[in-house]
């Protein structure tokens, strides 16, 4: 059978509606979907997660996805799996359709694929969903790679020992990663697209601009490539872009590729981020972004 893991963290103990939409479209593509909660969820909320999910696993906050994905995978019976999926909740999404993606990623003839692989760093499967073919499955290089896993509090520590880490291992013992989005196939053209999405209407490029999307050997795909990444079927926009914009992309080309696709409810997204930045700072967002505001 066909399994996701999927691991949850709400600060409010919430089943929120853009994580529940993104349980109902995955449930076409697996047999079975575990969830893990890091939050203390209630009766209501746990009955939405479990309206799509077959089972759900609410654990102390201890640990960030790979912990919950360890937990998930524990409640498998691996034997029965050809495929399991480990997933987080850090994008909104699908915001297209999710069948191209999944018929995209299924197709690569790789042990395990993903729907990112950044080489930032060293090239690597981002975490954020990650799929594990039969081949690896029956192997028994999960067992042994979860049952390392450890608690760790250091965000960049967990990225290298097990987000970049898991990556080299599965190259290492001769395995084959690829992803729907592979930044080692970036081609001339792919970066000056990704130049043109960032720049406002009227603006011209600067050297440091260019310089970073046209010469940068490992720009993160889900950041200043978000069109990039559309355009090739992966179907999420990561939270982190529209609540902290870290690399200043322009997101009023966000939320206008939503709205001109409208495959997915923009509410969805506006009713997350009111509830989690400040007032000020969301209010700001809407002027710029969402009403045709100056950068």
């Amino acid at each position: 059978m066909k399994v996701a893991v999927v691991s949850h963290f709400d600060r409010h103990d919430l089943a929120d509606d853009y994580f529940v939409y993104s349980l109902r479209c995955y449930r076409r593509y697996f047999d079975y979907i575990v969830v893990v909660s890091t939050s203390m969820l209630d009766t209501v909320q746990r009955s939405r997660i479990l309206i799509y999910a077959d089972k759900l696993v609410v654990k102390e906050n201890r640990g960030y996805d790979f912990v919950s994905w360890r937990t998930g995978f524990e409640e498998l019976n691996v034997e029965r799996c050809k495929e399991i999926s480990f997933v987080n909740d850090s994008f909104y999404g699908p915001v297209n359709d999710i069948e191209v993606f999944m018929g995209r990623g299924r197709s690569i003839p790789v042990d395990v694929w993903g729907a990112t692989l950044s080489m930032q760093f060293a090239p690597h499967i981002q975490s954020f969903f990650m799929t594990f073919n039969e081949n690896i499955i029956r192997s028994q290089f999960l067992e042994t790679f979860w049952s390392r896993i450890e608690v760790l509090h250091d965000k960049n520590e967990i990225i290298q020992r097990y987000e970049i880490g898991l990556s080299q291992e599965l190259c290492a013992e001769g395995f084959s990663i690829g992803a729907v989005v592979d930044m080692r196939n970036l081609t001339i053209q792919d970066r000056h697209a990704a130049l043109q999405d960032n720049l406002f209407s009227g603006e011209t490029a600067n050297l440091n601009q260019e310089r970073y999307y046209l010469e940068e050997d490992g720009p993160n795909p889900m950041q200043l490539f978000w069109g990039h990444a559309l355009r090739a079927g992966v179907p999420f926009v990561k939270i982190e872009l529209l609540r902290d914009n870290p690399l200043d992309a322009n997101l009023s080309a966000v939320f206008k590729y939503l709205e001109r696709h409208r495959w997915y409810e923009l509410g969805l997204i506006i009713r997350h981020l009111e509830r989690i930045i400040p007032s000020e700072p969301f209010l700001e967002l809407r002027r710029k972004y969402l009403r045709g505001g100056d950068k």
